[in-house]
């Protein structure tokens, strides 16, 4: 049985994904090192090894991402070829949710919108300058955390609705046709004294909420109600919850997929066949 790797490279983190002839994703694992080609390689032995496979076993590396310029040739004497990201972000978000066409939303650093169809191809559609970065970047000046892991994790202990103003708080009547638990204004409750848990939520919220509207405007340009999330965000539990709000909001359908945040590594692997 032949095997294709697949290789999302970032700045300092690799996301490797283990696909076999039929197109069943047997692995995958994200390792982080000091720099690109360290957590690539680091991730090619860690898989080699937990898995018991053998190199001869692997016909071809397919390789994505902003690191991805760092490999010149082969790795490891295996033909190994580029995808550009995109086009692996789209064709993997729509591989994993099963789905022939949609807005795939990549939750990153910033984030990304692209439309992919399997028929047309895929194309960049735009972004917004928010994501993982801007949610870090926040994290460290107001809690003075660091670890992204530590934010999630404080997140997931805060109440929404301790600093989110909804609709029905600031309108007895209804609002053209906005429900009574849209948010009116994100962190509009905050204070001085507002618990850290709440602060954090209401962070995560405002970033759902911003790139799930903009992917449903996406989407209603390109003519499709399915929206793919895609990303380390994507995979939380608040992503589902509040994606989905903005999904019931506008009528859309949001996906969010297993393997999520391998969509990238996917995507260069199915161009392997």
């Amino acid at each position: 049985m032949k095997i294709v790797i697949g290789l999302d490279v970032g700045t300092s983190t690799t996301k490797i994904l283990a696909m076999n002839e039929a197109k069943e994703i047997l692995y995958t694992e994200r390792v982080s090192a000091s720099e690109q080609l360290t957590s690539l390689f680091g991730a090619v032995g860690s898989l080699l090894y937990k898995t018991g496979l053998r190199l001869d076993q692997v016909c071809r590396f397919m390789t994505t991402g902003v690191g991805a310029s760092f490999i010149e040739g082969d790795i490891l004497g295996i033909p190994t070829s580029k995808v550009p990201e995109i086009e692996a972000m789209g064709e993997g978000g729509l591989f994993l949710a099963g789905v022939s066409k949609a807005i795939v939303t990549s939750f990153g650093t910033g984030t990304t919108f692209a439309a992919a169809s399997f028929e047309e191809g895929v194309r960049h559609v735009g972004g917004i300058a928010m994501g993982g970065g801007t949610l870090s970047g926040l994290a460290a000046r107001l809690f003075g955390i660091d670890r992204f892991e530590d934010l999630a994790e404080l997140a997931s202990r805060g109440d929404i609705h301790n600093v989110d103003k909804s609709m029905k708080e600031i309108s007895h009547d209804q609002v053209s046709n906005l429900p009574d638990f849209a948010t009116a204004s994100n962190l509009a409750k905050v204070r001085a004294n507002s618990r850290d848990e709440d602060v954090a939520i209401g962070l995560f919220n405002m970033l759902y909420q911003a790139a799930g509207t903009m992917a449903v405007l996406c989407a209603d340009h390109f003519g499709t109600d399915q929206i793919v999330a895609v990303g380390s965000l994507a995979t939380l539990d608040m992503a589902g919850v509040f994606l989905g709000q903005v999904g019931q909001l506008y009528e859309r359908n949001f996906i969010i997929p297993q393997h999520a945040a391998y969509a990238p590594a996917a995507g260069a692997a199915l161009r392997a066949f």
